[in-house]
């Protein structure tokens, strides 16, 4: 069965403010001409970075059962009112459709070729072939997918952002530690800003939980490295993206897990003392010494940890290897009732790393029933609710300290 859904209600709030649509004014003194995608017999031209493109605006048309989109207005009026007015944005290489900043001439290309380059275009034949090819999947492979299908999503073009999401979770999904390293900042800015606005959210949430993962895993490895003062790239693009709390606030699960990692580092981090603001160390203060000995916290849902619920799902078959793969994992956590400071909200950044070995330790055996599935659907929802419920701690903190 497909994991696709289509719904015009998205479940995830709208990120930041909207995105203008067109500008006479803007700067295009210093704008030139796509090599590639500036046709002279096209209807619209449009302006990303510093570079025009003129082409068909109705192969940029939504899919006909897109009701709203986030490019709509600029949209509608650039195809079916072509004649209405002849100064309108994108008339000329004076008057162009200004795109957002965040969408960048690179980008805006590689969208073009994935819809209507073709298969004999260079740049997509490689996407194609690299998707085919593990050995070739890279942050740099998702970044090109990711692009390709946020830009969908904000055209209304839904079939082409969901073939870029099921290679993004595919790609994900089948990564296995040690997880690269190079991940960018921008890159997991903009995949939250994607998975949260799109309509086709059939991968959206599982993209999201394995992307955090991910990040759990890496920050874990610089606890191991230097538990006094973590370090290392992975840190710092955490510090960055919780700084951009703006737009991620309204995806709770993930930015409970950043506030976690910023917390975690201790007032003795230079994050803490060069990357954040005054009011952002009062918050982290407050927030360090609250959550000590998280066993107490009751609003932060951690009492499935050690009344054990999930494992009420086993029967006879595998409970006795449950129970035991949940001691060798989990009791690393001891019940969240630890009295030196930092250390269960670090094992809390790390409760996505933990479930990965539980499940790894799971794979190795094979059971008729399905008590599994549900186990480990419970561990992750439950995960999800611990970081969604920092981020309400988060906000009773900035309102109240």
């Amino acid at each position: 069965m497909s994991k696709l859904k289509n719904s015009g209600n998205n479940k995830f709030p709208p990120l930041g403010p909207s995105i203008p649509q067109s500008t006479a004014s803007s700067p295009t003194k210093s704008a030139v001409r796509d090599l590639r995608f500036y046709y002279h017999d096209g209807s619209a031209v449009f302006l990303a970075g510093n570079k025009l493109f003129k082409f068909q605006a109705s192969l940029l048309a939504a899919d006909a059962d897109v009701q709203d989109y986030e490019f709509k207005p600029m949209m509608q009026n650039t195809i079916d009112d072509f004649w209405a007015e002849m100064d309108r944005p994108g008339t000329s290489d004076a008057r162009p459709i200004v795109l957002p900043p965040d969408v960048t001439s690179n980008c805006f290309r590689r969208f073009l070729i994935s819809v209507f380059g073709g298969v004999g275009h260079p740049a997509l034949a490689n996407l194609l072939e690299n998707l085919q090819t593990p050995s070739s999947r890279d942050p740099a492979v998702l970044s090109h997918l990711m692009g390709v299908g946020y830009l969908a999503s904000r055209f209304g073009m839904t079939r082409i952002d969901a073939w870029s999401q099921r290679h993004i979770h595919t790609i994900l999904t089948s990564w296995l530690p040690p997880y690269p390293e190079n991940w960018d900042t921008e890159f997991v800015l903009q995949l939250a800003q994607y998975m949260q606005s799109t309509t086709v959210t059939g991968y959206s949430y599982d993209i999201l939980v394995r992307m955090r993962l991910i990040l759990a895993c890496l920050v874990t490895d610089a606890y191991d490295r230097d538990k006094d003062a973590p370090r290392g790239r992975i840190i710092d693009m955490c510090a960055a993206l919780y700084n951009r709390k703006d737009l991620l606030i309204n995806g709770p699960g993930l930015f409970g897990f950043l506030f976690a990692v910023v917390v975690s580092l201790g007032h003795r981090s230079s994050i803490w003392t060069n990357d954040l603001t005054r009011e952002d160390r009062r918050v982290l203060y407050a927030a360090s010494t609250i959550l000590t000995c998280l066993r107490d916290q009751a609003d932060l849902g951690i009492h499935w940890f050690s009344n054990r619920s999930v494992l009420n799902s086993t029967c006879s078959q595998c409970s006795h290897f449950v129970n035991l793969w949940w001691h060798d994992v989990f009791s690393e956590c001891g019940d969240f009732q630890s009295r030196v400071l930092l250390e269960d909200i670090r094992r809390v950044v790390a409760l996505p790393s933990y479930h990965l070995r539980f499940r790894e330790l799971a794979d190795r055996k094979s059971f008729s029933c399905q008590c599994l599935n549900k186990i480990n659907a419970d561990i992750e929802q439950h995960i999800e609710d611990v970081y969604c419920n920092l981020t309400e701690k988060y906000t009773f903190l900035v309102q109240t300290v």
